[in-house]
């Protein structure tokens, strides 16, 4: 649940509005946050495996972070393209199957949750 609210509150401040919550067993998973596109540079926000946020400015494209001991169950990337022209696309990758992906030619954004146990 903190998770959630934690993800809630950065799809507000970054308008992100796409998510996916699945819940699947604790485990260390590899994960790859892939943002590409036509945009000159762009500035990053992301989860990392300690799920702790961080923000990477002024990226060039192609780029890919990747994580082989994930084990925070937040993954998050946003990729905000710095031009007045250009393409953003990420991707997130959950041991190498693709879970959520997103296009844009401002800012592209992706979220996936995974919640360990059972609801209560």
């Amino acid at each position: 649940m903190k998770n959630t609210i934690v993800l809630l509150s950065i799809l507000l401040l970054t308008s992100c509005t796409n998510s996916l919550i699945m819940r699947i067993e604790p485990e260390t998973s590899s994960v790859e946050y892939r943002i590409s596109g036509t945009a000159s540079s762009v500035d990053i926000l992301l989860s990392n495996e300690d799920g702790i946020a961080r923000k990477y400015d002024s990226v060039k494209l192609p780029k890919v972070y990747a994580y082989n001991d994930f084990t925070n169950n937040l993954l998050f990337v946003s990729a905000e393209n710095n031009g007045s022209t250009g393409t953003v696309k990420i991707e997130i990758y959950l041991n190498g199957e693709l879970q959520d992906q997103s296009e844009s030619e401002l800012k592209a954004c992706a979220s996936y949750v995974i919640e360990y146990g059972t609801s209560k």
